[in-house]
């Protein structure tokens, strides 16, 4: 009897801890908002860095503006580093990543 409670137990406390995939915004719910949100690394020039006016620059702040653009929305950029660029996405505080994940 003990062993099956204990069985139950552990199966519980592992399903409850289980990663949960994120919740996608979609391109409609971006629209909507009229903010596209992504988590940028800005520590890796030339990728992403801070200019002289400690305004962000390099290709990725470049590319996210594309994209903001191309979409109609204003973009707000959340700095992040290595290590918190997907806990970032996963966590729904960005859209999206576009932070040096490849080079």
């Amino acid at each position: 009897m003990f062993r099956r409670i204990l069985a139950l137990t552990a199966a519980t406390m592992l399903l409850v801890a289980a990663p949960r995939p994120a919740e996608a915004q979609s391109i409609d719910d971006i629209i909507k908002r009229g903010t596209l949100v992504v988590a940028i690394d800005l520590t890796n020039a030339p990728w992403g860095f801070l200019d002289a006016k400690q305004e962000p620059a390099g290709f990725d702040p470049a590319f996210a503006q594309l994209v903001a653009d191309k979409l109609g929305v204003k973009l707000r950029i959340e700095r992040v580093t290595g290590p918190t660029r997907i806990p970032f996405l996963l966590s729904e505080r960005a859209d999206v990543v576009i932070s040096t994940l490849s080079m």
